[in-house]
């Protein structure tokens, strides 16, 4: 035949040829392929050609975070869990959702596959090895004298499960030679801020960084915010001197972190912040954790077919858990807040037991020394709760029933809360305190530049409709957005910054100060007054602390607001008039040295200021306590002769319409 045809011939051979060499080289990517660390791959209609290989699809910009923001979870990196092989060609029945994590770390440093944990956040982050922590964009100019290479995580969301599973692994600059094992592990920061850390809305709205604003600024927020990461600490149970005894400790409170009473909510605005409230979900988180043994304490209820107590709130009796929690409501507490009120709570039990009561005192006690007041809010009944099951151990849901609930923010009962001057003092002092805001030039200035930023032209009708909130409700709702790692609005590429966040901190704080210039503003007085019931009850306790017959519980707390606070400082005369952040407490403790004579020991956020208070300035003995007497002159005489009156009572007559 090749005799006849030797062109067939010859095509014939040099296809058999071809054939053999094809088959070989497809063996061999074969080879090669099923014995390399398998690594999913996106669908082929996600891809496109080009640089890295980039999927373009759903892809989220890189977000720089601030450095406070990131935590080191060495040891939490290490399973993997990867979307099975057999769904890479079926997303179209999926409910998925991609999104990248870029990570650059030292230029050489090595990294394996068991370090790509199951990601549930985007962030951006440059690790510095010179000081062992990752750098924000302050300190970009430290970061760029290391080469990098950068990991980029393309991580695919299943929205039935709400989880987020690697799906690729990208590598730029020098391999990384992912997969040997005998490589030492990456260090990947993981971004564990708040309750619940980063969620869609910020992937889609950025996050602001540390690299804007002041340092003071973030250290106000860091302040106000109180991020439940680490231990309390605080001075009390605490003087110089080993000399005295210990008799009670009342505490009043501020609740923990709260979503924000108030909103920005135009049509034409994407911004609309999301918070989680379901404690089951937030107990995953590291810092966190304890959540998960408190849901469990907290549930040890009514036994199965048995009816809740009645005696036990509501709020307490139905904890936030499960899918039909995630979404708070306003003003609701938030897992960040359940967490600070428990590490308050801690500090508690450690400054004061073995002092105040056993070391081994549980609530299952016959007789448990605390005594537990709130208000009637939900947030200030569950914080007091909260803190309860880090004060003592074996907490239990019928637990709950030792709250005492009251009306008044200022914890007053009977008929002493019945003050008519209180209504028409609180009314003067709100008036002369709206007119200051409004017309303090640097806060009018910000109101206006954030108007112009989030409002467009409006008609009249759209101005009756749309309203920008005030300077004091856009505080609230800036520090919360914050306070839980989200960004402030933007309308189109005009945002809010953190230096028009600054100027509203900076000039509430301003005029805070200056509504209290005087000894005798209206701010002043209606502390005095309005406080003057829950001291009255405070110094009768101390008073009665070496009677037997009416000995009070050793340990007694208000769980109240941040009202109840500011007016506390006041009536005390305490220097700070900012706004108390979450979980704010001011602690009075009632000592005996070795001659039995009694002294109270006042302070604020675990800060000693005793020597401040209005009644024990230039008072203190050489230990920094006020003899008792002083704190009982101030409250049986003292505070209404202020008022130029006898009593509570004759006080509670008084006009006080000429002060607006």
């Amino acid at each position: 035949m090749c005799k006849i045809n030797l062109v067939s011939c010859n095509m014939w051979s040099f296809r058999r040829r071809y054939l053999f060499l094809l088959t070989g080289v497809l063996i061999g990517l074969a080879v090669l392929y099923f014995t390399r660390d398998h690594q999913p791959v996106l669908p082929s209609q996600e891809r496109v050609k080009g640089h890295h290989d980039q999927p373009i699809k759903d892809i989220v910009p890189v977000i720089p975070l601030r450095e406070e923001t990131y935590k080191l979870i060495n040891d939490e990196i290490q399973n993997t869990e990867l979307i099975d092989d057999s769904l890479q060609n079926k997303d179209q029945h999926l409910d998925v959702e991609l999104k990248t994590i870029e990570i650059s770390v030292p230029k050489g440093e090595e990294v394996h596959k068991q370090d790509t944990s199951e990601i549930d956040y985007g962030a951006h982050i440059q690790h510095d090895p010179e000081v062992d922590r990752p750098v924000s964009n302050a300190t970009e100019s430290t970061a760029k004298k290391h080469e990098t290479n950068s990991i980029t995580y393309v991580v695919r969301k299943d929205n039935s499960t709400g989880k987020y599973k690697q799906q690729q692994l990208h590598t730029h600059g020098k391999p990384n030679h992912i997969g040997n094992s005998t490589q030492p592990k990456v260090r990947i920061f993981h971004v564990e801020q708040g309750s619940g850390g980063l969620d869609d809305d910020d992937l889609q709205q950025g996050v602001q960084d540390r690299s804007q604003g002041s340092p003071s600024f973030w250290r106000r927020v860091d302040e106000y915010c109180n991020i439940p990461n680490k231990p309390v600490g605080g001075d009390e149970g605490h003087v110089p001197s080993g000399d005295y005894h210990l008799h009670s400790v009342h505490m009043v409170m501020r609740h923990g972190d709260r979503t924000p009473m108030g909103e920005i909510k135009f049509p034409w605005l994407k911004w609309n912040p999301k918070w989680k409230c379901d404690l089951q979900e937030a107990s995953k988180k590291q810092s966190f954790s304890q959540l998960a043994d408190f849901i469990a304490a907290a549930s040890a209820g009514p036994s199965s077919g048995e009816a809740p107590s009645p005696k036990v709130a509501i709020y307490l009796q139905r904890l936030p858990v499960g899918a039909e929690s995630r979404a708070c409501a306003r003003a609701q507490l938030t897992p960040q807040g359940w967490m600070q009120q428990i590490l308050l709570g801690q500090h508690m039990r450690e400054a004061y037991s073995g002092v105040l009561f056993p070391k081994t005192a549980t609530w299952r006690d016959p007789v448990v020394p605390v005594q537990v007041h709130s208000t009637i809010n939900a947030r200030t009944q569950q914080s007091a709760f909260a803190f309860m099951y880090g004060l003592l151990p074996d907490l239990q849901y019928q637990d709950g029933a030792r709250i005492q609930r009251v009306w008044n923010i200022n914890f007053c009962r009977g008929i002493k809360c019945s003050c008519p001057s209180l209504s028409e003092l609180g009314d003067v002092k709100d008036k002369i305190q709206g007119k200051q805001r409004r017309d303090y030039e640097s806060l009018k200035e910000v109101h206006k530049e954030i108007k112009n930023i989030l409002m467009p032209s409006l008609s009249k009708k759209e101005q009756k409709l749309y309203k920008l909130p005030g300077v004091s409700e856009l505080q609230e709702i800036f520090f919360a957005a914050l306070c839980h790692n989200k960004s402030l609005p933007c309308r189109g590429p005009e945002c809010v910054t953190v230096d028009h966040f600054n100027s509203i901190v900076k000039g509430m704080d301003d005029v805070a100060e200056e509504l209290r210039a005087s000894e005798d503003s209206p701010h002043i007085q209606y502390g005095r007054l309005y406080m003057h019931p829950f001291l009255s009850v405070v110094s009768g306790d101390m008073k009665n602390a070496g009677n037997k017959t009416t000995k009070p519980p050793q340990f007694n707390l208000f769980s109240g607001h941040d009202l109840t606070i500011l007016a506390l400082l006041d009536a005390l005369g305490l220097p700070d008039h900012r706004w108390p952040y979450y979980a704010s407490h001011v602690v009075f403790e009632l000592w005996t040295d070795r001659f039995f004579q009694h002294y109270v020991r006042i302070l604020y956020n675990g800060e000693d200021q005793t020597k401040h208070v209005r009644f024990c300035r230039a008072r203190v003995n050489k230990d920094g306590l006020c003899p008792l007497p002083y704190f009982l002159s101030f409250i049986k005489q003292d505070n209404m002769q202020y008022f130029k009156t006898n009593s509570y009572a004759e006080s509670c007559q008084l006009q006080f319409k000429d002060l607006g």
